[in-house]
């Protein structure tokens, strides 16, 4: 999700480096990672979907209570579609999508993009080990 960016502070670089790694929770922000089937906030450790509330995440869908029905849940929780951890430092890890397309704004419109095509060109692009 690209709201991340705000969500996240990156990562720590007085940390070690670990791979995948986006960073801790930004101030203003709180994150849990929820079980799939039973909604159950899940520790440390343990996959599920990420959900995300704070003054840095957009409000809602203009115009569209049906999308913000489907997206925020009754105590405000927004419902990304990505499915991560956090470890016991608190540094969030994205391993997967609950949707199979990601939305992309360019030059003011939409396009529809799969994260396997992503994927596809992140492993052939030359810059990237």
């Amino acid at each position: 999700m690209t709201e991340f960016f705000w969500v996240t502070n990156g990562s720590d670089y007085n940390d070690e480096y670990i791979p995948g790694n986006t960073g801790t929770v930004a101030p203003g922000c709180q994150l849990k990672v929820i079980d799939l089937t039973t909604g159950e906030s899940l520790g440390p450790g343990r996959d599920g979907e990420i959900c995300i509330r704070g003054n840095k995440l957009f409000v809602g869908y203009l115009d569209n209570e049906t999308a913000n029905l489907e997206a925020f849940d009754r105590d405000g929780w927004y419902h990304t579609g990505d499915i991560g951890r956090y470890d016991l430092r608190e540094r969030l890890f994205i391993v997967d999508r609950l949707k199979e397309v990601v939305r992309i704004g360019i030059d003011n419109h939409y396009i529809n993009i799969s994260p396997v095509e992503i994927e596809q060109f992140l492993l052939t692009h030359p810059s990237i080990a």
